[in-house]
């Protein structure tokens, strides 16, 4: 059981935001209280999570989003790929484990699916990309709503609720990238929290896949500063 007094500290500081959003965004508060906490529960089923990206067939999953095989990402699986595919598949998801991706928190400590899930229902009432100052830390009004909406969903869950502002906020600067626009058009998804529900797993390896292709951009574009 959630500790009560934690719960009622997250609830506060929910309603807290959302105030502060219906004084900034002109937002009716019960508006967005409704879409932010009546989440589908399929998202909350374990084993369609989309965050447990070091799994053997969620490596297999992103192996597969690597060579632009969407239609293969929902329903692949570890024992289909070769020798040279299972070792291309480990090296990305030992990438994806380190910290040049999640410089402060580890990926299995927030549920991208469900965080998308959240960017993208606020984004669809707010009629615009979620706002937030990332000037040392991330904050704002949507951004903390979204964040304890997050946290919320994690006590609905029956998880342990600790706020990674630091995870969300990575998330939400990786969806606004050019490398995740292109993956998301060349899917064929649609940014919105439907998309989330129905897309969840292949969504979460795209949001993978696109903060690679921003660092290996940013490495090449190093490399080429320096040759001159």
């Amino acid at each position: 059981m959630p500790d009560e007094d934690h719960s009622k500290t997250i609830e506060k500081e929910f309603v807290c935001a959302l105030v502060e959003c219906k004084e900034e965004y002109d937002i009716s508060v019960d508006v967005l209280r409704e879409g932010l906490t009546n989440i589908p529960p399929v998202l909350f089923l374990q084993d369609v999570e989309a965050n447990e990206l070091l799994d053997l067939d969620a490596q297999a999953s992103l192996q597969r989003a690597s060579q632009g095989r969407w239609e293969d990402i929902e329903n692949s699986s570890w024992k289909q790929l070769d020798k040279n595919e299972r070792r291309s598949a480990q090296k990305l998801a030992a990438f994806l484990d380190t910290d040049r991706l999640f410089q402060r928190q580890r990926p299995a400590e927030i549920d991208t699916r469900l965080a998308l899930y959240l960017i993208f229902r606020f984004e669809g009432i707010l009629g615009k990309k979620i706002p937030f100052s990332r000037g040392g830390s991330a904050r704002g009004p949507a951004f903390r709503a979204v964040l304890y909406a997050l946290l919320l969903a994690e006590l609905r869950s029956g998880k342990p609720a600790k706020p990674n502002a630091a995870g969300l906020a990575s998330i939400i600067e990786t969806t606004r990238t050019k490398e995740f626009d292109d993956l998301m058009r060349q899917q064929g998804f649609e940014r919105t929290s439907a998309s989330a529900v129905q897309n969840g797993i292949s969504l979460a390896l795209t949001v993978a896949l696109a903060r690679k292709r921003t660092v290996d951009a940013r490495g090449t574009w190093r490399k080429k500063r320096g040759t001159y």
